[in-house]
């Protein structure tokens, strides 16, 4: 079964980012590949969410977060910045 779940955005390093938050207990943050965006992850909630806190996020530069596209300069280490702020935005102490 697919959930159905609406997206939330947040402010990280200058940008939206939109996610999806869902189950209680420790979190696990769901980061997607080139080429895909938050819902590709979406269907595993359901064997996770019971026990876990689920997160899922669109990468900076991937639909529908393209508020940044005409300055596309894509590297490693801003979306590692951007996933530490992430962290710290929706305070999770500790994440898998």
């Amino acid at each position: 079964m697919v959930m159905n779940l609406e997206p939330t955005l947040t402010s990280v390093n200058g940008t939206q980012l939109e996610y999806v938050d869902t189950g209680e207990g420790a979190p696990i943050i769901f980061v997607h590949g080139h080429l895909s965006d938050y819902r590709t992850w979406v269907e595993l909630f359901d064997l996770f969410s019971d026990s876990f806190r689920c997160i899922a996020y669109t990468q900076r530069y991937f639909e529908p977060n393209l508020a940044n596209a005409d300055n596309i300069i894509m590297s490693v280490d801003e979306h590692i910045e951007d996933l530490c702020q992430f962290i710290e935005t929706l305070d999770c102490e500790a994440v898998f």
